[in-house]
């Protein structure tokens, strides 16, 4: 649980850094795409940031989830994520590959 905490971070500050000039100038809401439903302890924990984002940024930033594979494939998130579509992804080790 303690290394996704670190990769949600690590992923939050790349996506806030892409997107920072917008983040200074307004509100801000960042979609997260991930293939798992809405009981699975990734899905709680991804819940779980997101929460921590809006209360740490007083609601400056909020994470809409995508849960279940709404915005596709983890292959097709990663393409959106390439794309610049999409600005957080949560994906699989095998997947990155």
């Amino acid at each position: 649980m303690k290394k996704l905490n670190v990769l949600m971070t690590a992923i939050a500050a790349a996506a806030l850094a892409a997107y920072g000039s917008a983040a200074s100038a307004a509100d801000l809401t960042l979609n997260l795409a991930h293939n798992q439903n809405e009981t699975h302890p990734v899905h709680q924990a991804i819940q779980k940031f997101a929460d921590a984002v809006k209360e740490k940024t007083s609601d400056r930033i909020n994470i809409r989830i995508f849960p279940n594979a709404q915005l596709g494939s983890e292959t097709e998130c990663l393409e959106q994520l390439k794309a610049g579509v999409l600005p957080i992804t949560k994906v699989s080790a095998p997947g990155l590959a």
